[in-house]
């Protein structure tokens, strides 16, 4: 079954904020507008990152080859543990890679299992690798750029024309205060959320304006230039165009996965594998598919009317010839 849509009251929430481009927020007493990142501030961002970078390097600061070396001289790390991990995060990749190309089922969840155990090892072992790690110039350079974009996203006015900190007040920021602004900027950003705009994309609050505008004017419901547009609103305009186009374009989905955009695109992704093998049962007058069950075929649409199993052609036929065998493989 797909999961729980948000509440309607969320998503006309997400999408007043996302067409705005900006969110409200309410600090102590004091009221200002966050902006929401695209293109432009994630370039900003990046510069004053590698800026930090390279200056926490010239004052000695290792980097994070460096500080691995260092415990792995000190007999802290070995070369064998991160051979380990290496190991594990090639075969997860691998094991991710295997999984796009399977079509049935079960096999896709068992798979599964394997990437979550694989992943959790990873997780444990990076972990304890970086807790032996002094500070990084990556590390340090990725803390500076989190305070640094508390600076370019809080503004005095909607229009975000007007910083809130001029760059000499930011500087004074204590460390505490610098985490309270960016506790309320994750609190106003916190319904902003990929999954929240995936359902807002299908929902009978955005479709309105879909069926209005249709796929490729659907930019206009934004009063900007395109370079201009924020990544939440690129974000819901591709998946409102990707996800309904899907809907458009298959007539049997089942209700429960056309309510859910993670499964209308998992539908999607497996319909063109499981086409090739639905005429390919049918072809052979409903055979079974190598290794799937009757469940699995159900799922992928492919024992359909007069579909019959192996078990089932063995009962109508009484002896199974070799070629009846080859039929199934």
């Amino acid at each position: 079954m797909g999961k729980q849509a948000p509440e309607e009251k969320t998503l006309r929430k997400v999408l007043t904020d996302v067409i705005n481009g900006y969110s409200f927020v309410e600090h102590e007493e004091e009221h200002a507008f966050v902006k929401h990142f695209g293109s432009k501030e994630q370039q900003e961002l990046e510069l004053h990152h590698d800026a930090i970078y390279k200056r926490a390097q010239r004052y000695g600061l290792p980097t994070k080859e460096e500080a691995l070396q260092f415990v792995k001289d000190e007999g802290l790390w070995s070369d064998e543990e991160e051979h380990e991990l290496n190991t594990n995060k090639n075969y997860f990749d691998t094991l991710k890679k295997t999984k796009k190309n399977l079509v049935i089922p079960s096999q896709i969840e068992d798979i599964q299992k394997d990437i979550d155990e694989v992943k959790n090892k990873i997780s444990i072992a990076e972990a304890k690798r970086n807790s032996l790690m002094s500070e990084t110039c990556e590390g340090y350079a990725k803390n500076k750029s989190n305070d640094y974009s508390i600076y370019i996203s809080f503004y005095k006015n909607k229009e975000c024309t007007e910083k809130l900190f001029s760059h000499d007040d930011f500087e004074q920021l204590t460390k505490e205060e610098i985490s309270q602004w960016f506790e309320s900027y994750l609190n106003v950003t916190n319904h902003l959320t990929i999954s929240n705009i995936k359902y807002l994309s299908i929902s009978n609050i955005f479709s309105m304006y879909y069926n209005l505008l249709g796929a490729h004017n659907l930019y206009q419901i934004i009063e900007k230039p395109v370079y201009d547009f924020s990544f939440y609103q690129l974000n819901l305009l591709n998946y409102s165009k990707v996800l309904h186009s899907i809907i458009e374009n298959h007539s049997k989905i089942p209700e429960h996965i056309r309510k859910d955009p993670d499964e209308l695109l998992n539908y999607a992704e497996t319909a063109n594998k499981n086409k090739n093998m639905i005429k390919k049962s049918r072809d052979r007058q409903g055979y079974s598919v190598m290794g799937a069950s009757e469940k699995d075929m159900k799922q992928m649409g492919v024992q359909d009317e007069g579909a019959i199993t192996l078990n089932d052609l063995a009962k109508k036929k009484g002896n199974l010839t070799i070629e009846d065998f080859q039929q199934f493989a």
